[in-house]
């Protein structure tokens, strides 16, 4: 990183710009990759990471909420298993197994707003072969839920989401950071 920043420093004055200004753009560089591509923890939260001196599988642990849950899902997804990540802020790349985005905003093939009630999601649901869905909440939440869908579902859509729930899913998977269930086929 640092080298990169010198690399443009030297760049920039060789096109005669003021050594002043390339060094604020080197600095500006490296605060740039240091919080706005690693996030507001800045990098030395990734340094360890990085460094090798700290597991993927141990940092991701500790950082990612759902990471466990998704480890749970590799280890024992079915070889036909399919699943639904159910909210926004899930990372479905850490999953072994096909998945589906299930939070309204982020797909339009589950119009929850339209359907009549729990079995038609169900029925959806099953026509798609979804069969295990990973949510970031803790089980007594999970019931409330699809509160976190927040404005992006109407009364109705709810209304099908918590019949659905309640009808057709059983958890498989529960911690305090994540649930999974599973849709009963």
């Amino acid at each position: 990183l640092a080298a990169a920043a010198a690399h443009t420093a030297c760049a920039l004055c060789e096109l005669r710009l003021c050594k002043l200004a390339a060094a604020v753009v080197a600095l500006n560089l490296c605060l740039g990759l240091g919080t706005g591509v690693f996030g507001s923890a800045g990098l030395k939260t990734y340094l360890p990471v990085i460094l090798g001196r700290v597991s993927d599988d141990n940092f991701l642990s500790g950082g990612v909420s759902e990471y466990k849950a998704v480890k749970w899902i590799n280890a024992n997804a079915r070889p036909s298993d399919r699943a639904m990540l159910g909210e926004i802020l899930v990372r479905g790349y850490y999953l072994n197994v096909p998945y589906v985005w299930g939070h309204p905003a982020f797909q339009g093939r589950y119009r929850y707003d339209k359907m009549r009630d729990g079995d038609e999601l169900y029925k959806a649901l099953r026509r798609d072969g979804v069969s295990l869905i990973l949510f970031r909440l803790n089980q007594e939440s999970l019931y409330e839920m699809p509160a976190q869908f927040g404005f992006f579902l109407d009364e109705n859509g709810k209304r099908v989401w918590r019949q659905f729930m309640a009808d057709h899913t059983r958890p498989v998977y529960k911690s305090s950071e994540a649930t999974v269930v599973r849709v009963l086929f």
